[in-house]
């Protein structure tokens, strides 16, 4: 794909354009579209090889899919549609220098963005690579050389977002599977199968009149709703079963029927009717569907407030000169933050050599992802975890008094500086067995809390974990920890940026991976707006010691 013209305009040519500077001073050419051109299209264009996937190099050329991704962002950025997009580039000479689309031969189009965000959407889906995330890594570690941002410093948050759906009630939900069931129904079967299995009577289910009429009539015109509802279900699991599976491999949306009816309602023991699950059966849970139109959101309630959507986990990375989103991640609303932490850890390669604690990169969270065993992850990877509160009891403090070798992988000195004779290797437990001359631990008045045993040898059992975990619940609070716990505070700002900004307090789309390339673009933008700040001299952090 490397030697295919698609189409866009040189560099050499937008900057041989008679009047671009001139046109700059008089206000004609924005200034941040020309930056985005420098910063985020033409570094795309220079890496348009990672899209290779997507297209053939046979055939009639195509919109060079590096102008389409920095379109994407672009909209993002300026909180466009797609319709709106193509209007200003169409009308705006700025715009299409933005995009290096000055008098190009291959105007943009609503459709081609359309197509190729689908393009982007079926890729993922089917190899589980993200081409969104990886082209605005690119450039993002572009701005980040430059801003002298290297990682060893981040803090992680997590936001809940809203899906584009409706709250439906439980009659409405299953009513609606039925309906999207018989709908593609209709489309994909032949009419000999419906004529052969007697078919047309759910025809019904696809006219929109029959949903007001049937969901919203009056109580006493209803003889049993539910109880028709389950009638219908129950002839079409007999219909698949008697063509052998045929409607359960032809009907893209017959599974998702099949799954809101085992979410929702089970046969009775007693009766042998179908009926709705009750609280009292204890059924239900954050992941059951919440809506047919969009299957990978999940339901949670945090701080009495009710979300049916996804939660958005940012790392952001921090110098003195600025901050960077450097990873983001999208999931169903009940996953846990230390799941996604965990899952964000065993991404990344393992640290090649023991190293000491000034050698590890930090990362500042909160209590929603710390935990002993993430810390120990983490310190595998290179990180140190600094939480800015601590969930669980506490630990006894007389542990924070241990001593362990750089390395974290031995103690070397107890409270009292007893003698360490010798240090055995961590075990299964994540322990250590400690021995220690026996005179030092007889009259010594931790010796109830440190648990020694052996009269001869002197032992004592210490996890680095929990010597960890005590030296955190120590210094939180104090002097010290301050800058950490000031740091994490400002994680916030990304959040409030996403949602009020570009538009995160409800997703557009119905579908995971759709939302993960949205977010991608949301990213993309805020991480430009960032490097342009830099650039303006107004990007600098606010004063704090852990930045020098």
């Amino acid at each position: 794909m490397g030697t295919k013209h698609y189409g866009q305009v040189t560099e050499e040519e937008l900057r041989s354009i008679p009047g671009l500077y001139e046109w700059q001073i008089e206000g004609k050419l924005n200034s941040e579209d020309l930056a985005f051109y420098d910063s985020i299209t033409l570094v795309l264009l220079e890496e348009v090889s990672i899209f290779s996937p997507l297209y053939s190099d046979i055939g009639r050329p195509s919109t060079n899919p590096a102008i389409l991704t920095s379109a994407l962002i672009y909209g993002k950025m300026n909180q466009l549609s797609e319709r709106k997009l193509v209007e200003r580039v169409l009308s705006s000479d700025s715009s299409q220098m933005a995009l290096g689309l000055y008098k190009s031969p291959t105007p943009l189009n609503r459709e081609r963005l359309i197509k190729f965000r689908q393009k982007l959407d079926e890729y993922k889906q089917r190899t589980g690579i993200d081409l969104m995330e990886k082209a605005v890594l690119i450039a993002t570690n572009r701005f980040a050389k430059e801003m002298g941002i290297t990682g060893d410093l981040s803090r992680m948050d997590s936001t809940l977002i809203n899906a584009n759906i409706r709250i439906r009630s439980r009659i409405d939900l299953i009513y609606t599977s039925i309906y999207d069931a018989c709908r593609v129904m209709f489309q994909v079967v032949s009419a000999e199968f419906v004529a052969i299995h007697n078919l047309e009577d759910f025809r019904k289910y696809t006219e929109r009149s029959h949903r007001n009429e049937f969901l919203y009539r009056k109580a006493e015109e209803s003889l049993d709703k539910v109880g028709e509802l389950f009638e219908a279900y129950q002839r079409l699991r007999e219909v698949n079963v008697a063509s052998k599976g045929y409607l359960r491999r032809e009907v893209s949306t017959f599974q998702t029927m099949i799954n809101v009816f085992r979410e929702q309602t089970t046969v009775d023991s007693k009766t042998g009717q179908r009926r709705l699950y009750v609280p009292e059966d204890n059924m239900m849970y954050a992941g059951m569907l919440q809506s047919t139109y969009d299957t990978d959101c999940a339901y949670r309630e945090k701080d009495n407030h009710v979300v049916r959507g996804y939660v958005g986990n940012t790392l952001e990375s921090i110098s003195e000169n600025g901050t960077l989103v450097t990873h983001w991640k999208l999931a169903p609303a009940n996953v846990a933050d230390i799941t996604m932490f965990e899952a964000y850890l065993n991404s990344l390669p393992d640290a090649q050599l023991p190293l000491a604690t000034s050698e590890l990169r930090r990362i500042i969270v909160d209590a929603a992802y710390y935990s002993g065993k993430m810390s120990d992850l983490a310190r595998k990877k290179g990180f140190l975890l600094y939480p800015s509160d601590l969930t669980g009891g506490d630990v006894d403090p007389i542990w924070a008094q241990f001593k362990l070798n750089e390395e974290g992988t031995k103690v070397i000195g107890c409270p009292k500086n007893n003698t360490v004779l010798d240090c055995g290797e961590l075990n299964r437990q994540g322990k250590m067995t400690v021995h220690m001359e026996p005179s030092g631990c007889e009259k010594c008045p931790h010796r109830d809390s440190c648990k020694v045993k052996g009269k001869k040898v002197a032992s004592v059992s210490v996890a680095p974990k929990t010597v960890y975990r005590a030296m955190i619940q120590e210094q939180l609070g104090t002097e010290e920890y301050q800058p950490y716990q000031h740091l994490r505070n400002g994680v916030e700002t990304i959040q409030s940026l996403l949602k009020n900004v570009y538009g995160f307090t409800r997703m557009r789309f119905k579908s995971l991976t759709m939302n993960e390339i949205d977010l991608s673009c949301a990213v993309a933008a805020l991480n430009f707006r960032k490097y342009l700040g830099f650039l303006h001299g107004i990007g600098r952090y606010a004063e704090n010691s852990l930045l020098g």
